[in-house]
């Protein structure tokens, strides 16, 4: 998920042809997140830890989309590398 400019963009991570777009129609900054808001969603994310992560619920219409799966945690890109990423392998069951 990316928020450039007045958008927000989902976008498969392992193909990134596959995206749906959003036009923002208001931002609202709040005392512990952000709300971002479209026509047909509510973007919300909560800081739920200082480093920071936020958690994200989306209320109003599914989002239906194929082969776009929204995270429940998001971080800023750029504090990405002070996260470990556990790699299960070829895990096979």
């Amino acid at each position: 998920m990316s928020i450039i400019e007045k958008t927000i963009k989902l976008t498969n991570v392992c193909d990134g042809k596959i995206t749906q777009v959003f036009e923002i129609v208001k931002i609202i900054h709040t005392k512990n997140g952000i709300e971002v808001k479209t026509a047909q969603n509510d973007f919300v994310f909560t800081e739920i830890d200082k480093a920071p992560i936020y958690e994200l619920k989306v209320t109003g219409k599914d989002i239906k989309a194929e082969n776009l799966r929204i995270s429940k945690y998001y971080t800023l890109k750029k504090l990405l590398k002070k996260f470990e990423q556990h790699d299960c392998g070829d895990f096979q069951g």
